[in-house]
């Protein structure tokens, strides 16, 4: 008992109850790439070392020096991933160096972590959280209640939040971001396009305020504010003339313009009443021109009022 050499070998199987722990023994060897054989509750040798199993059932994967040892620690719980760990009731970690957490939590891909009940976390590099969350994308995240991230690179945060699309996020109580690179904000919002981002749904919108004024010009892609519509609508207005102003909504009060006897409320009407007088103009200039031709006419050569008739 008292060699530290590592050269000793401990096999070590402890009863607790009904057969409810089995511990490997490399778990206690001392030193070296020492190892001792793993034994079930029952005492017989299993089929591999460096493992740990704790409870009825619990199954570990096998150890060598270049796979890697897991750990499996609950009533039937499995941890068959190279180097990963299952804790939890029918707990499953079946991904290289994963970890399940939880009553019936799965980690099925490489790496990916899976904490709380029935939490699933299938693709590689993924983490769920929640009862019931669910990770199956690869690098996704699932933070919440029966939230989803199903697609690549996804984060879903929030009770029943489902990031589906490529890209795609989703913040909030049942938000849903479906498009590719979308972005859904809020409870209820629903992100169908791709590149899109939406703060609600075709039922329920809301208002985004406190904004930065945008750029306006020919190449921007800015969200512009309030303010900058309304100072638009009075830059119209002022050129409208006509006593043209800007209501406390950005909309435009009309303009009167006076043209003859008429009076219009908008630049088309005036300017075809304008053309109307023109014409009627003209129609009264060659009315005058031939009412000319048989006038009295002064005569300045003659000092006097001549009644020539041009014809």
């Amino acid at each position: 008992m008292g060699d530290y050499s590592g050269r000793r070998k401990l096999a070590v199987s402890a009863l607790i109850g009904l057969s409810s722990i089995m511990i490997s023994a490399d778990a206690l060897a001392k030193a070296g790439n020492d190892t001792g054989a793993g034994v079930t509750p029952t005492g017989t040798q299993t089929g591999g070392t460096g493992w740990i199993a704790i409870g009825t059932d619990a199954t570990a994967n096998t150890y060598t020096n270049v796979d890697g040892a897991s750990a499996a620690m609950g009533y039937k719980a499995s941890a068959m991933g190279k180097w990963s760990t299952a804790i939890g009731s029918y707990s499953q970690s079946t991904g290289n160096s994963s970890l399940a957490l939880g009553v019936k939590s799965v980690s099925a891909g490489d790496r990916a972590i899976a904490m709380g009940a029935s939490s699933s976390a299938g693709g590689s590099y993924s983490m769920a959280m929640g009862v019931y969350a669910d990770s199956s994308g690869a690098n996704s995240v699932a933070l919440g209640y029966k939230s989803v991230a199903s697609g690549a690179t996804s984060a879903a945060l929030g009770y029943q939040a489902t990031a589906s699309g490529d890209d795609s996020a989703a913040f909030g109580n049942g938000a849903q971001a479906i498009g590719t690179n979308s972005v859904a904000l809020g409870a209820g919002s629903t992100a169908l396009e791709d590149n899109s981002v939406a703060v609600g749904n075709s039922t329920t919108q809301r208002q985004i305020t406190y904004v930065a004024k945008g750029d306006i010009n020919a190449n921007s892609t800015d969200a512009v504010t309030g303010a900058q519509i309304y100072s638009l609508s009075q830059s119209v207005a002022d050129r409208l003339g006509g006593g043209a102003s800007v209501n406390s909504d950005g909309t435009v009060n009309a303009p009167l313009y006076k043209v003859g006897t008429g009076i219009y409320n908008n630049v088309g009407s005036a300017l075809s009443a304008l053309n109307n007088v023109g014409s009627a103009l003209s129609a009264l200039k060659a009315s005058v021109a031939g009412l000319a031709e048989d006038a009295l006419l002064w005569d300045g050569n003659t000092s006097a009022f001549s009644a020539n008739h041009s014809g």
